[in-house]
């Protein structure tokens, strides 16, 4: 089995999305892979060492963190995980995405199909608007056909051949995964870029007001619009189906609005057990176990 080394920089403010993001890596079924988490502030990596010494689901799961120099570009994170990265395939692993359990062994088996030469995205998935707790499915191989590469399928679910990281723009401060998706589209006289469309949903992007550039409502539209986007009557025909898929996820909230782009389709109400509460881990880092984390902490 091929190592693939999952790339997760990341800020203070998102640490209780970041906490979801590392249980979802650990209960991926494919084996063979390594998270590395970027961050540049030092007691956010402590807070992160923390967590992840203290739940057993991380044990053995060869989860690293990295503290990089503090800089307001993105690509910083990026070439930070790659540095230190030992899979011959690289996943974008973004904090406030979620990804189900069969994620990396589906997209995997594509991606190894098209060998060193070829990067794979996902043509399923949904968007979670966290600020206004709204979810649109969207099936990317009904979308506009003339629209940019990285609107024709969902970009953070990247999964690519380490050394096909195309050359990037030094002074983007989002990360990347778009850009990096409109490179491998446009050179595919000698690049394989597979657009992977699943029947069951893997993926869900999270966007919300932190951390992103361009206003809300800028993103909330793109899927409004998406000529992907599924209806509120498809949505409601299939929705015994899209609740068990989402049923693989964890939510913070106990209930999702599920939305077409014609308007709202139905409301998910979250089990129990897919509830996910966030913890905090301060009373949990003590100094002893301080000097043991910091240990742990590999600056770069």
């Amino acid at each position: 089995m091929t190592l693939v080394s999952c790339i997760c920089p990341t800020l203070p403010v998102r640490f209780p999305h970041l906490q979801r993001a590392i249980f979802n890596y650990c209960a991926q079924t494919y084996l063979r892979k390594e998270l590395i988490i970027i961050t540049h502030d030092p007691k956010h990596a402590l807070r992160i060492q923390a967590f992840v010494t203290n739940n057993p689901q991380c044990d053995d799961q060869n989860i690293k963190v990295i503290l990089r120099p503090h800089t307001r570009q993105a690509l910083d994170g990026l070439l930070q995980g790659l540095a230190v990265a030992r899979g011959d395939y690289v996943a974008l692993w973004d904090d406030d995405n979620l990804s189900a359990p069969t994620r990396l062994a589906v997209q995997m088996e594509g991606q190894l199909r098209l060998g060193q030469t070829g990067a794979t995205v996902l043509a399923h998935a949904a968007y979670h608007y966290h600020d206004s707790n709204e979810l649109f499915i969207v099936d990317f191989l009904s979308a506009d056909p003339t629209a940019p590469a990285q609107q024709r399928c969902c970009s953070p679910s990247l999964i690519m051949a380490r050394d096909m990281l195309p050359p990037l723009d030094a002074t983007i401060r989002q990360y990347p995964s778009g850009q990096m998706v409109n490179y491998f589209a446009s050179n595919f006289n000698t690049i394989k870029f597979n657009l992977l469309r699943t029947k069951e949903l893997l993926f869900v992007a999270g966007i919300h007001f932190s951390g992103h550039i361009k206003p809300f409502d800028y993103y909330r539209q793109l899927s409004v619009t998406s000529k992907g986007t599924r209806t509120s009557v498809w949505l409601q025909e299939n929705k015994e189906t899209i609740v068990s898929m989402l049923s693989a996820f964890k939510w913070n909230s106990i209930s999702v609005d599920v939305e077409g782009s014609d308007g709202h389709a139905f409301t998910y109400d979250v089990p129990t057990e897919n509830y996910w509460i966030s913890q905090n881990v301060d009373g949990i880092i003590k100094q002893e176990m301080a000097d043991v984390v910091r240990e742990n902490i590999e600056p770069v």
